[in-house]
């Protein structure tokens, strides 16, 4: 009797587990009308800001002797291999496989869809540096069309924030490039608490609550010690106190990169230069590697876009006298995070000055949803460092919630814009504060959002991963330039639906749809605008 039951228990469930299938498949070929419509302004987005990409894409210099497929199919493969969002080569090759989607792909891009081993093969051999040069040159048709023109500061200047990301980790040695950071842990055992009590009695009885506890570096196991055993009684038998623990020390191999990009308000995170970090001796220095990778991706960024005013806009890394020096070489403004511990003689000087300039001081309030929000601003102009006239932003941010609950943020900035009114300091610290956007737009969708750019494409070549990553921001830049406009977003919202929806209606119309060549030809003679 318990067999039979078991028997239909198990049927009832495999024939759960089909209709759920089913009914997946019947929502995929439902969604390809939608599919069609988002694909056709994906397409839309390419004929109008890139008209020539096919061709750009043909010019790049193919390392190989002979080829099935053009150098132009391979990287406009690997481009829609991102924006298609398939997260791997395996999951792309299952999508190619299907007779339908090659026939659609053909009939869009005009193009053969070459199989993702054959574009490793490729970007094995291929110099990434070319890429980059492409990557540069469409930027300059966005440059050439004002994309950016409404975003500029003080209506002058393209807003560039610079940071640098880990892109890639390894377990081992990936290659001759990596880079590496060796980590060191402390773990008190009963044996270790034993020996302590012995050495030093009943003192170290609190000690207890650490017994197991895995603590991350000498700071971790201070911190720790200090709040059991007392920042005076740790200070003076810290050596001994350390023998008690058991040291584990491991080494974590990665790549990463310094990334230029264009931001703005919507949302927009453009790349427009790239730097990958290295260090000679293989170790990593955040402050050494970053610092040396930025006056290499200077000098890139003035042989791209030499007639091009920036403002350069950073992290609390950056400011240093060197730093300065290359903007001002450059002719580049620049705003960058200003820290407590940074620049300490001009610290003073602001110390100083401050009371001499209550007048530069001015207050803005504001409500967003539930929270009253208070902003305090203060600058100094005219401020003297090593032969660098510089200005000081300072805006303290009160955020009052309707259940009384207060949170309080300060906002410094240093710049080498002469500040003079309340408007150029409140626009100042809008873009100063802007900076956040190469995280979340930036790296964090390109890591999350479908991109995977922590992925390993090619794990046993460094020239493959970087031709990668080179083919990745190109296809988040067409990315953004579609679903940013104004008009994508207004179909969106009335769908009802989200962007990660809109993509797998895009792979459903691929797979499922027919498409037809006439609608698509009159799709791309008519004249669309893009509004942001």
């Amino acid at each position: 009797m318990k067999s039979n039951c078991n028997s239909k228990f198990n049927a009832r469930k495999k024939k759960t587990q089909s209709d759920i299938k089913r009914d997946r498949l019947s929502r995929l070929r439902s969604a390809t009308p939608d599919g069609f419509e988002v694909l056709y302004e994906l397409s839309k987005t390419v004929d109008h800001y890139f008209p020539d990409l096919w061709a750009q894409l043909d010019s790049v210099a193919d390392p190989r002797s002979r080829s099935r497929y053009s150098i132009g199919c391979i990287l406009l493969g690997s481009i829609f291999l991102f924006l298609f969002k398939q997260e791997s080569r395996n999951g792309y090759n299952q999508f190619r496989q299907q007779r339908q989607f090659s026939q659609n792909y053909r009939n869009i891009f005009g193009m053969n869809l070459p199989h993702m081993d054959t574009v490793n093969a490729v970007f094995k051999t291929l110099d990434s540096n070319q890429l980059e040069r492409l990557k540069a040159k469409l930027v300059k048709q966005l440059l050439k069309k004002k994309v950016f023109e409404k975003f500029k500061l003080f209506g002058r200047d393209i807003q560039i924030v610079v940071d640098a990301t880990r892109t890639h980790s390894f377990a081992e040695k990936h290659c001759d490039d990596c880079l590496c950071t060796t980590h060191t842990y402390f773990k008190l055992t009963k044996s270790g608490f034993n020996n302590l009590k012995k050495e030093h009695g009943q003192i170290v009885e609190s000690a207890s609550a650490l017994i197991d506890e895995s603590l991350h570096g000498f700071k971790a196991l201070d911190k720790a010690l200090n709040k059991h055993l007392g920042s005076a009684f740790t200070a003076l038998h810290i050596m001994s106190l350390q023998k008690a623990f058991t040291v584990k020390t491991s080494t974590h191999y990665f790549h990463a990169v310094l990334e230029a990009k264009v931001v703005a308000s919507n949302g927009f995170c453009i790349s427009i230069a790239t730097e990958w970090l290295c260090h000679t001796k293989g170790f990593y220095d955040k402050q050494d590697c970053e610092l040396n990778a930025f006056k290499r991706l200077a000098k890139k960024m003035k042989a791209y876009f030499p007639r091009l005013p920036v403002c350069i806009i950073a992290d609390g890394l950056y400011p240093s006298a060197p730093f300065f020096q290359i903007c001002k070489d450059n002719s580049w403004r620049y705003i960058v995070t200003y820290k407590d511990g940074n620049l300490k003689s001009l610290r003073r000087d602001i110390h100083d000055l401050l009371p001499l300039n209550i007048r530069n001081n001015f207050k803005v309030n504001k409500t967003i949803k539930n929270w009253v929000i208070k902003h305090e601003n203060t600058w100094i102009a005219d401020l003297d460092y090593h032969d660098h006239s510089l200005s000081w932003v300072q805006c303290r941010e009160e955020k009052i919630s309707s259940n009384g609950e207060v949170k309080t943020t300060r906002f410094e900035y240093l710049t080498n814009v002469s500040l003079k009114e309340q408007s150029e300091a409140r626009e100042l610290i809008n873009s100063g504060r802007i900076r956040q956007k190469i995280e979340n737009e930036g790296f964090n969708i390109q890591k999350n959002n479908g991109f995977k750019l922590k992925h390993k494409y090619s794990r046993t070549s460094f020239q493959a991963l970087k031709n990668y990553y080179q083919c990745l921001q190109i296809a988040h830049m067409i990315d953004q330039l579609c679903y940013l406009s104004k008009r994508m977003k207004q179909t969106i919202k009335a769908w009802g639906t989200t962007l990660k929806h809109c993509i797998q209606n895009i792979q459903s119309a691929l797979l499922y749809g027919e498409l037809d060549q006439d609608w698509i030809e009159h799709l791309r003679e008519k004249r669309t605008q893009f509004r942001y």
